[in-house]
Parts: C-alpha cells; structure tokens; sequence
C-alpha cells in the first residue's frame, strides 16, 4: 500500500484559497511541496486541478469527478476517493491528497477507514481573506511529530511553520 499522506497550506483562520487560487506566494512552501510530491502520485479535485498553471513536473496527476466521462489531458479521473487511493497502492509508493476544502474534509473526517497516516500543513501565519478552508485538525487524531519556521523576509509576507502529524493509529508504525 502507498503511504497516504494529506498536504495543505492553510492560514491562521484555516484558509486555504480564495476566488480557486492561493491567496498567496511563499516560495519556500512552493519548494516544500515540490520537494515533497515530486515522483509521487496527487490526488485533487476536479477545480483544483484546473486552478494549476501547468501539470506539476514529476507527478501523475489523480484527479476525482462526479463525471464518470471526464477526460483531463495529462490525468488520470476517478469518481471516488478510493478509487483513486487504490490506483496510486499499484502504482506508486506515496500519494498525496492536494486539496480542494471539500476533499479535504471527506479526507481527515474517513482517515482512518482510509489509512491516512500523516498529515502535512505549511501554516501561514496570518489571518487571510479567502473563501474556502481547511477542516479543523483534531489534536486528539492528530499527533505533532515535528516543526520548522521559516520566518517572514523580503521574499515572504508571511513566517510558516511546516507541521508534520502523525494519525494516531500510525504512531507506532515502522517504516522501512
């Protein structure tokens, strides 16, 4: 099975996008989540996937539709989440679910059923105008593993600190 992992960028009031796009420019979270995803398998929705500029180097792109008949150059489409989770267990050895909000929350509310085991949040450091959000990160399912800050320079509006959690089912899981 791949290792399933959630990955957002979200800000201090849980906004992760505005008008289907980042409300902002970090590049250090650009060079993370490339860094991260790349030769891996993303999972997205169907706005989120369209939000892209270009297909992201280096990554099969999954992307889920309630339109059993959609075809997206450079993707693969799915009609379930788990659809999805199974095709990137044959294929690749980590997938990475990028959001949109209402992915997102079917995500983090079935991680278990789904065996999500880590969760990965560049937290933006300010309040930001936006109009959809990331879910509420329950500390009880969640366990913090690790931070890193990046503070706010010339080249960043804002300081992020990168947040690993662990599922709590995972935490004692070797890794080989």
């Amino acid at each position: 099975m791949a290792k399933r992992i959630i990955i957002a960028a979200q800000s201090t009031n849980r906004v992760i996008g505005k008008n289907n796009a980042l409300p902002w420019h970090l590049p250090e979270d650009f060079k993370f989540f490339k860094q991260t995803t790349s030769h891996h398998a993303i999972i997205m929705g169907r706005n989120t996937f369209h939000s892209l500029p270009k297909l992201l180097p280096n990554r099969e792109h999954l992307v889920l539709s309630q339109d059993a008949n959609l075809s997206l150059e450079g993707a693969q489409v799915f009609t379930q989440l788990e659809s999805a989770l199974h095709y990137a267990d044959q294929h690749h050895r980590k997938a990475f679910i990028i959001g949109g909000a209402q992915l997102y929350a079917y995500a983090m509310a079935h991680a278990k059923a789904l065996h999500i085991e880590e969760l990965l949040i560049s937290w933006v450091n300010a309040t930001i105008e936006g109009d959809s959000y990331f879910p509420i990160i329950d500390q009880n399912i969640w366990h913090l593993q690790q931070e890193q800050h990046v503070q706010k320079d010339e080249r960043h509006a804002h300081a992020i600190t990168f947040r690993r959690y662990t599922h709590t089912q995972f935490l004692n899981k070797e890794y080989l």
